[in-house]
């Protein structure tokens, strides 16, 4: 059985508040002390207060557990409240890019797909002229037209594999 403990004043159980001004000991017999009782209350007067005293810290001790409970429970809901809130941040800029990405693609696929109507017939026709007019082009000049369009092939295959087409 428990004690409510909570509401009992223990400076008023301290030996140095105890008034013995007013005790007459001229009656006292030392024949009629019984010291075996007096030692057996102590004893019982002493079990008691050291039983108020661990109930009273039990009901400390669960009191704390109480609160820790309380702010641990808190705390890990404003932890994962963050860590919600720091995916949402991360995970927003990435989507963006994704969708930015996407739409320059899709905005510069058009375009490319028009210059490249327009160089590849072009590089056909440069790969055709030195076979047409070999005998009348110096051999300085007739390495020029592959060299274009080497480089030209390159710079398609280039933008290619940027916009992922």
């Amino acid at each position: 059985m428990a004690i409510g403990i909570s509401n009992i004043d223990l400076s008023k159980l301290d030996p140095r508040n105890i008034q013995l001004g007013n005790i007459d000991l001229s009656n006292l017999d030392p024949r009629n002390l019984d010291i075996r009782k007096s030692a057996t209350e102590a004893g019982y007067v002493a079990v008691g207060a050291g039983v108020l005293g661990f109930q009273s810290l039990q009901q400390r001790r669960r009191s704390a557990q109480a609160r820790f409970t309380e702010q641990s429970s808190a705390l890990r809901s404003k932890a994962s409240e963050a860590g919600s809130y720091v995916v949402s941040q991360v995970s927003s800029p990435t989507a963006l890019a994704k969708s930015v990405t996407g739409q320059a693609r899709d905005a510069v696929t058009p375009a490319f797909d028009a210059v490249s109507s327009r160089v590849e017939p072009t590089l056909e026709q440069i790969k055709g002229i030195p076979s047409q007019v070999a005998s009348s082009i110096p051999d300085s000049v007739k390495s020029v037209p592959a060299s274009i369009s080497s480089t030209l092939s390159t710079g398609v295959e280039k933008v290619r594999g940027t916009i992922n087409i």
